[in-house]
Parts: structure tokens; C-alpha cells; sequence
């Protein structure tokens, strides 16, 4: 596994594994991801996630 493109914490880091994880297992369109933190949702779209903006 790569570095992710955008720096974030820790816990933000283990979400967004375990989001990629369960994608490659079973890929479903419509898996959407949300944070009040903009540094994750900015990473999560980075990753290709439907994430909001804040």
C-alpha cells in the first residue's frame, strides 16, 4: 500500500484503510464517506470516495 496523497491523522488513516480494504473486496458504487474534518474529506475524494466539502 502507498502513502496516502494528503496528509491525515492517524484514525482518519485507518478509516480510509479500512474504506479502500472493503472496495477492493467488494467494489459498490455509492460508497460515500463524511467527516467534519475537510483534511479527510479532501482525501477521501483524492481516493476516488464521494466525500462532501465542507
Amino acid at each position: 500500500m502507498e502513502a496516502f496523497p494528503i496528509h491525515v491523522k492517524t484514525l482518519d488513516a485507518l478509516h480510509l484503510a479500512s474504506a479502500l480494504q472493503l472496495l477492493a473486496e467488494e467494489p459498490a458504487d455509492g460508497i460515500v464517506v463524511f467527516s467534519h474534518d475537510r483534511t479527510f474529506n479532501l482525501c477521501a475524494r483524492a481516493l476516488g470516495f464521494n466525500a462532501a466539502l465542507l
